[in-house]
């Protein structure tokens, strides 16, 4: 297969540039990939710290009718 590639004339740089784009287009879908996946983790972490803190106030609210129900 070599041998082909170095008898033809001009078959070396179009080859490269066929694996360049083939390798570029890799990078690519694997960035892509990652940030997709990033993206995804961190909605849910800023949903579970919204959620979290709605859980705070909502037991801050119950401390304190809970001590309201008691000074009365």
């Amino acid at each position: 297969m070599l041998r082909i590639v170095k008898n033809e004339e001009g078959v070396l740089l179009p080859a490269t540039i066929v694996l360049l784009f083939i390798v570029c287009l890799a990078i690519l879908a694997a960035s892509s990939a990652f940030q997709s996946k990033y993206q995804i983790y961190d909605s849910l972490e800023k949903s579970n710290i919204q959620d979290a803190v709605k859980k705070v106030e909502m037991s801050k609210e119950e401390l304190v009718n809970d001590e309201d129900l008691g000074m009365e």
